[in-house]
């Protein structure tokens, strides 16, 4: 087995409708079903995330689908077990729907399939109908092709008696008459849970879609799955799939991603390590040709980040970001904390958002007015013949034409056309050193009397620099800005 590859007999999944991770109690209550199981994948729904929250799982990668526009409630996550390798798809025909929602990995499998792990959530309404945005999600994966192998779990809000429930809703019944259309096409097979999935209403909502290849260990000859209670208004599914061949799942490793903490270097001994490297002795006495340049810059670039990956301090990632803060009567705490906080919110919740004031536009301002589509004739004004608006609507629209008139493009302002006149520059630059090339123009010369680390000032065209201007550069770079094509940190180039 190749040292990128990992060998697992079962994929061994956790889905649970989580019913929020905001909380810390929440997020406890999902690490501790973590490491009690050390499930490959855990699928979430409902977790009612948005951009604020930051969450991480030891030993963990997740990936998140939330809410658009940072709205709370819904969304979808998912837990990627370290090293799998695995790419997050974002479906296209999930990006304007009005009910799925879906968190997709893909994985690459035994080096001929490709396993696509799905997180579903579909939120309650027996008007708000998904079946048509799941038929779209299959066949934008390409579920059909057979080198395509898939697991879809979640809470869909189906209900229908052929999996165990008491009777049937709109959207069950639809989605069991798509599922029965294209049991052969998708090689469909159904898993609903052992036990009521959500128990307050005695349902079994939470189900599984499962490619017809795939044997599911521990389930009930009635394709049942396992259930777990859990500290939410859903148990927790458990489920494990493995190859009708009895052959292990061939998964690619991950590649470590390392963070350095560069705060904490020993910058001297990182230069002592790049010094003492010989790959690094560059002549300086004559000219490199094209082919020694391209060379010497591939060989500094592997002895930067060897001595980078040597020195610099690694940072430990995917910590769970609870662990160290977490006791047993913190969580107790937490609990207690969680429901008064509940309770508070329920006596003291209002609107206390202030509405917009009444705006005043000057009488010289009228095109301000008709970009925000308003008739100024119509529009009150007062002693001093402003126009006074007071509608709410016209307050937005007037509020947005005024950010679009401050940020219009330069060009419509009068203003140089900086992108023309970079681009133009850069052309030209290029254009000159082509030149250059093509008629094998040196345009200085390197020798024991001139050396390139110290050369003579008259020979220097315009577009080279010495080495102090260089130095100035490298000591101005931002540290909190991207590393360019080579990868190389601005914090490690300044030192």
């Amino acid at each position: 087995m190749a040292d990128n590859e990992l060998r697992v007999d079962k994929l061994n999944i956790i889905a649970i409708n989580v019913n929020s991770i905001i909380t810390i109690q929440c997020r406890i209550n999902l690490s501790e079903l973590v490491a009690k199981y050390k499930p490959d994948f855990v699928l979430l729904s409902e977790t009612k995330l948005n951009n604020r929250f930051k969450i991480a799982i030891e030993n963990y990668s997740m990936i998140r689908n939330d809410r658009p526009n940072s709205k709370q409630g819904g969304g979808t996550a998912m837990l990627i077990k370290n090293p799998f390798e695995f790419v997050q798809i974002t479906p296209v025909c999930l990006s304007g729907a009005k009910v799925l929602e879906a968190s997709v990995v893909k994985l690459k499998v035994n080096n001929s399939f490709y396993s696509f792990i799905i997180a579903v959530y579909a939120p309650g309404g027996h008007k708000k109908e998904f079946v048509p945005e799941i038929g779209k999600l299959f066949e934008e994966l390409d579920s059909s092709d057979p080198s395509n192998l898939y697991i879809l779990a979640g809470d869909l809000n189906a209900k229908h008696t052929s999996w165990q429930n008491a009777t049937n809703n709109p959207r069950g019944v639809l989605l069991h008459k798509w599922i029965n259309d294209n049991e052969i096409d998708l090689r469909l097979q159904l898993f609903g849970s052992l036990l009521s999935s959500y128990p307050r209403g005695s349902s079994f909502i939470d189900i599984c879609l499962a490619d017809n290849r795939l044997t599911a260990h521990g389930t009930t000859d009635d394709y049942r799955l396992e259930s777990r209670p859990y500290d939410s208004d859903h148990n927790a599914i458990l489920m494990a799939y493995s190859f009708h061949t009895s052959l292990p799942f061939v998964l690619e490793k991950k590649t470590e991603n390392r963070l350095y903490n560069f705060a904490a270097t020993d910058w001297e001994s990182l230069a002592k390590c790049v010094d003492k490297s010989k790959d690094l002795e560059i002549p300086d006495d004559r000219n490199l040709a094209y082919i020694e340049i391209d060379s010497y810059l591939t060989k500094i670039d592997s002895v930067i980040k060897d001595a980078v990956d040597r020195i610099v301090p690694k940072i430990k990632t995917n910590q769970n970001t609870l662990k160290a803060y977490t006791t047993h009567e913190i969580k107790n705490l937490h609990k207690h904390k969680t429901y008064l906080i509940s309770q508070i919110n329920k006596l003291h919740k209002q609107n206390t958002r202030a509405p917009i004031p009444v705006l005043t536009v000057p009488s010289d301002k009228v095109n301000l007015l008709t970009d925000a589509r308003i008739t100024h004739d119509a529009v009150a004004r007062d002693q001093s013949n402003n126009f006074i608006i007071a509608k709410q609507d016209d307050k937005l629209n007037l509020i947005g034409a005024h950010f679009a008139a401050t940020n219009i493009q330069n060009v419509n302002l009068g203003k140089p056309n900086l992108i023309k006149i970079v681009e133009t520059k850069v052309s030209e630059l290029k254009r000159e050193m082509e030149e250059d090339k093509a008629s094998n123009r040196t345009v200085v010369s390197f020798s024991k009397h001139n050396t390139a680390t110290c050369p003579s000032r008259e020979e220097i065209p315009n577009y080279f620099t010495s080495l102090s201007e260089l130095l100035t550069l490298f000591k101005n770079l931002n540290n909190k800005k991207s590393a360019g094509y080579d990868n190389i940190p601005n914090v490690v180039l300044k030192h």
